[in-house]
């Protein structure tokens, strides 16, 4: 019998389910782009310094990172992982819409709440697209720099024009739509049946995994300065919020040749290149930020299409490839964990430093970090070759 890849409404169907997929990720997305970039301003406003702020976010990363583990062993030991990205999605709605009025204090508090809630979003949402629709999860997943950018760009606006008091109600509308989109959604439940007991471990059993997650440890940490920072550097050079929002979205749309490539180039590259060019222009992209020159750190923006989508997307189909059927959740969940893991202690310690040189020089230090720790990955993968080629060569 064939695949049915044929069948013309089979095709269709699939394209539908595509589409719903590109506007789920499209409002979860606009979600995090009215929130990551304005935390930091949102907590200034409450009189927080820049050492506290790191603090506050780094801690609920940390809860966050927390929520991602539990939820990863929830969602692959549940038959039905939408039905559990529905419940968090709804609960975070609902969260937001009581926060806005909260004082200082409660604010962390809220915020520690909804990073339990929200974190898990992400990882969830990947593996269900890779489950639904693994050939088209690039074109899906354009929905994401789309909703981020227009999201960053008019929550900027909003907030200059008339108050950072919209935050909270500003995610909560975003929020709802995001779980009204996820309800529109066709999920089936994998059938896959477990055998034999999976092996917890099984993602430290490769070598050249491990030296890859340290240094992709010391690339989201990075990117988590910048997450926290990037708009308190614009604001030292004098940028308002609408242009914080105009230069977040330049980032984001850069996303979008690479995502509508995306196919093109893991066929025609190996991953583990694509993650090593993207480390070397994050630290170029790092060095231009610390030079704080206010020309070159707007454009710099641009790198943003080459390096963090880069980074994320090739680590989703690197640990896809080599995860069983029943470790899919856990696996991104992992790469979530380390992902936010990273960025809190960029964060934290990232806004010790800040405080003690000032945001340019935290970005021009970290920008030499990456390069460094990128040309050592480099070599080291190199070298598991040549030390393979060896055992194979005596073993003949």
């Amino acid at each position: 019998m064939g695949n049915g890849g044929g069948d013309p409404g089979r095709r269709l169907n699939k394209l539908r389910e595509v589409r719903k997929i590109r506007v789920h990720f499209m409002w979860l997305y606009a979600f995090s782009g009215s929130f990551y970039p304005y935390q930091s301003l949102y907590l200034e406003g409450k009189g927080f310094g820049k050492a506290e702020i790191g603090l506050i976010l780094g801690f609920t990363q940390l809860v966050g990172s927390l929520s991602i583990i539990a939820m990863g062993k929830i969602a692959d030991g549940s038959e039905n992982k939408h039905k559990l990205l529905l419940i968090l999605l709804l609960t975070g709605a609902i969260v937001c819409s009581f926060s806005g009025w909260l004082a200082a204090g409660a604010t962390v508090a809220v915020l520690a709440l909804l990073a339990i809630l929200r974190d898990p979003l992400f990882p969830l949402s990947d593996c269900i697209a890779m489950e639904m629709i693994p050939s088209h999860y690039g074109t899906a997943r354009i929905g994401a720099p789309i909703g981020y950018a227009v999201a960053v760009t008019t929550a900027g606006f909003l907030f200059q024009g008339l108050s950072m008091t919209l935050f909270f109600p500003l995610q909560a509308l975003i929020c709802f739509l995001a779980w009204q989109s996820a309800r529109g959604i066709s999920y089936l439940p994998s059938q896959v049946e477990q055998e034999k007991k999976s092996d917890r471990g099984w993602l430290f059993k490769n070598r050249s995994l491990n030296i890859f997650f340290s240094y992709a440890a010391i690339c989201y940490a990075s990117i988590g300065f910048y997450s926290s920072y990037y708009s308190l550097l614009l604001r030292e050079l004098g940028f308002g919020q609408g242009m914080v929002g105009i230069s977040y979205q330049i980032a984001v749309l850069a996303e979008l040749p690479f995502l509508l490539w995306a196919g093109y180039f893991t066929r025609k590259f190996k991953l583990r290149d694509l993650i090593w060019l993207s480390g070397l222009l994050l630290g170029i992209r790092w060095l231009l930020l610390g030079s704080r020159i206010p020309a070159v750190v707007f454009t710099s923006q641009l790198l943003h299409g080459v390096t963090y989508i880069v980074l994320y997307y090739a680590t989703v189909l690197w640990l896809d490839s080599i995860a069983g059927p029943l470790n899919k959740a856990s696996a991104q969940g992992f790469h979530a964990l380390l992902s936010s893991g990273s960025k809190i202690v960029g964060t934290s310690l990232g806004g010790w430093f800040a405080e003690l040189w000032g945001v340019g020089r935290v970005f021009f230090w970290l920008g030499i970090l990456v390069l460094v720790a990128t040309i050592i990955w480099r070599l080291l993968e190199r070298l598991l070759v040549e030390t393979k080629k060896t055992h194979l060569s005596c073993g003949s």
